[in-house]
């Protein structure tokens, strides 16, 4: 049964294409689906329409399951029409497997054309520009494992020696997972040699995790290429080459090769002023040597210039609490010992939950573990005393929260922003995306329209660090408050705003701009300002159709009342914020934030308001009320709150938060029930009877679809199901 209503409802919205800013299926050629539309350009851009033909069969074939189950087998899928393209120009095939992976980013529609490539011959012109180009315009919420697959599986066999240069120049076009498999294709390949992989170090936007795993196996000739280039090396690069010359030191094939590692971590030290770099080689020399001289100094470097951001071992609690017991009156230890006093529990996890033995989970999340009037004045006591401290950021999210849950939203987002900030750095995905949630979702309207005014004339605090932290906030809150009067669907005033931070803000770099972004890096990938122009215009299209003449409802043109809302009902990023980047679904879950909507009580409008599907539906029914409106806008109206009713509830979790999935189902039979009542001539009659056993299951809706329209377009699909019933 499920698979029949998969099927129905696949194809009632797939194929149909039938309201929501479509004409009647009798009039396929004005506006059909976005799935129509989508098959429509393709076919005809490709040179032979095998390639169409090839999709169907393909789509028909293979369900999610499939796609998924199988994205890993070299020798991809199989089925008769893929067999007819092997007999086609490459050229045509590559300009195929280009338009179709612009257009599809996900599911069986990316797996198809990635699939394709099974088939292109090894070195083909073109073939690895096309991939490397698709893989270079990846964007969150594009689908990660196929992509990765096929590049895994047919990148190394088809790239040429041109693209193989190129891509050695430019790794910083692909996101720091694909930096990683792109350049161990190109090291396969022999293109990429220890110098060129030195030379990468350099390059600002390369991963240099990734770039220094190309120096396998680490030679005394890799290192003296080290040393040469060390100093002009970014200081993440520098980390992560005294981490890899460190397990070398360590572990390295002979005792030469660990004298020479040991002797160049001396050399690297000398080299650098950067504390970071300074406090990973210190406990490098301490993890090598064993020694206390190294963690000595690692303990005096940390006294001076406080606890460098983004070390990993600064999650080694075991680490800590020998430096805690070693060096009882060292910054470090007192800054321990001080937050222990304010938190109530240990420092170390390690001290009251042992992981490899297990037990309850000693985590817990929400309001409840917060106590807002003791904490605050500890928090503030212990960051006025250790604020370049490995618990710094830890404490400043506290702090944060904790005036959250008192209602007090300028000193919580100025914490959350500064815990962002702070060392040791393992908190500042966690803050930035508490921060994001509280702008997008929980701080009222007006205190965040005050705080944008008050960030705007630098009155927002007079603290040493309010310009830093000014600096972050107010593009956060400007671009916000823009969404924000979106959701609320006062398009010209979104506008207006809109307008108003692009032009503040619109000349930002990448790197500027990822620091915006949940996830910071992001921004190198991530098209933040190509979406927020889209966005743009989209709101000033919106915003001249609803400024149309007449302030009654009754005398505006319901033609334009449904055109309102079929571009609503085909922009389903319309109402997203794009500082999550892609990223908001994901936070929700890591953030606990689904735990917790319990504590949110904006929550439920706050979900709505992403909807479009919701949004597209008032304008719909304004359309189908209209005393001006025709039987077929009416026909075409109703028939569209159907489909809004189920893009709601195709969503997600979001939207059965907030409606629950019963109840959608519920709306769109009653929605669909009445467009067959009241429009039984529409040539959509039969797509409405379809939807209604979609959704419900009962078979008398094909039978009724069968006798009163046995010529009508859907009755095939009816009678395909009903005989896969009776099977």
């Amino acid at each position: 049964m499920k698979r029949c209503l998969a099927i129905a409802l696949a194809m009632i919205l797939l194929i149909s294409g039938c309201g929501a800013g479509a004409e009647p299926p009798s009039a396929p050629g004005d506006g059909a689906g976005s799935a129509v539309r989508r098959e429509n350009a393709a076919a005809a851009s490709l040179a032979n329409a095998r390639l169409g033909e090839a999709r169907r069969a393909f789509l028909a074939a293979f369900n999610d399951e499939d796609v998924y189950g199988r994205a890993a087998d070299p020798g991809g899928f199989q089925y008769r029409e893929k067999e007819t393209l092997k007999s086609l120009p490459v050229e045509s095939l590559l300009a195929g497997i280009e338009e179709g992976l612009a257009g599809e980013r996900t599911g069986r529609e990316l797996a198809f054309w990635l699939d394709l490539f099974s088939i292109v011959p090894d070195r083909a012109p073109g073939a690895s520009r096309v991939m490397l180009d698709y893989l270079a315009s990846l964007e969150p919420g594009d689908e990660r494992y196929m992509a990765y697959q096929a590049a895994h599986l047919h990148l190394s066999r088809l790239i040429n020696e041109q693209d193989a240069e190129s891509a050695v120049r430019e790794p910083g076009n692909y996101e720091e997972g694909l930096q990683y498999l792109i350049l161990c294709v190109l090291r396969g390949k022999g293109v990429l040699t220890a110098e060129k992989a030195v030379d990468l170090l350099k390059r600002a936007g390369v991963d240099p995790q990734a770039a220094v795993a190309q120096l396998e196996p680490v030679t005394a000739e890799v290192l003296s290429l080290l040393e040469q280039g060390f100093s002009d090396f970014k200081p993440g690069a520098q980390v992560a080459v005294v981490d890899k010359v460190g397990d070398l030191a360590r572990w390295g094939p002979d005792d030469e090769m660990k004298k020479n590692a040991r002797t160049w971590l001396d050399s690297a030290l000398a080299k650098s002023s950067e504390p970071a770099v300074r406090q990973e080689t210190f406990y490098q020399m301490y993890r090598v040597t064993g020694s206390r001289a190294p963690l000595g100094r690692l303990v005096a470097e940390v006294e001076r210039d406080g606890a460098a951001p983004g070390l990993r071992f600064w999650g080694n609690h075991y680490l800590l609490r020998d430096i805690r017991s070693g060096y009882p009156d060292s910054y470090l230890a007192r800054g321990f010992d001080a937050y222990e006093r304010v938190r109530g529990r240990p420092y170390f996890v390690v001290d009251y939950w042992d992981p490899w033995r297990g037990g309850e989970w000693p985590f817990k999340y929400g309001a409840e573990q917060y106590e807002p009037s003791r904490e605050i004045p500890g928090w503030i006591e212990f960051l006025r005393v250790f604020p370049k401290h490995p618990g710094a950021d830890d404490a400043a999210y506290r702090l944060g929260r904790c005036y959250e849950i008192d209602g007090d939203w300028r000193e919580a987002l100025t914490w959350l922003a500064k815990a962002g900030m702070l060392p040791d750095g393992d908190l500042h995905y966690d803050a930035r995306g508490r921060l994001l949630f509280a702008l997008d979702a929980r701080v009222p309207f007006a205190e965040l329209e005050r705080l944008g005014g008050e960030l705007a004339d630098g009155s927002s605090s007079e603290s040493a660090d309010a310009p830093a932290v000014a600096s972050i906030l107010r593009p956060l809150v400007d671009y916000t408050l823009a969404v924000r009067d979106l959701r609320e669907d006062d398009y010209q005033g979104a506008s207006k705003r809109l307008a108003a931070f692009i032009a503040d803000y619109g000349d930002m770099g990448p790197s500027e701009t990822g620091d915006l972004l949940l996830g910071g890096a992001t921004g190198l990938h991530y098209p933040f300002w190509k979406n927020v122009r889209e966005q743009q215009e989209w709101l000033l299209s919106l915003a001249k159709a609803a400024s149309q003449p007449g302030a009654d409802p009754d005398d505006r043109d319901p033609e334009a009342l449904y055109r309102i809302g079929a571009d609503i009902y085909h922009n389903q990023f319309l109402y997203y914020n794009y500082l999550w980047a892609g990223a908001r679904q994901g936070f929700n879950w890591t953030g606990h934030i689904n735990e917790l909507w319990g504590e949110t009580p904006e929550g439920r409008a706050y979900l709505a308001g992403l909807i479009n599907y919701q949004h597209s539906f008032k304008w719909f029914e304004a359309a189908e009320k209209s005393p001006r409106a025709t039987d077929e806008i009416k026909a075409k109206a109703l028939y569209s709150q159907g489909l809004a009713y189920i893009g709601v509830l195709q969503w997600g979790q979001d939207a059965e938060t907030v409606f629950g999935e019963k109840a959608v189902r519920s709306r769109v039979a009653e929605t669909f029930e009445r467009f067959v009542k009241t429009h039984p001539g529409s040539s959509m009659a039969d797509d409405a009877l379809l939807a209604l056993y979609a959704y419900t299951g009962d078979k008398a809706h094909l039978e009724r679809l069968l006798k009163d329209y046995p010529e009508g377009d859907r009755a095939g699909d009816a009678r395909r199901i009903l005989a896969k019933q009776v099977k």
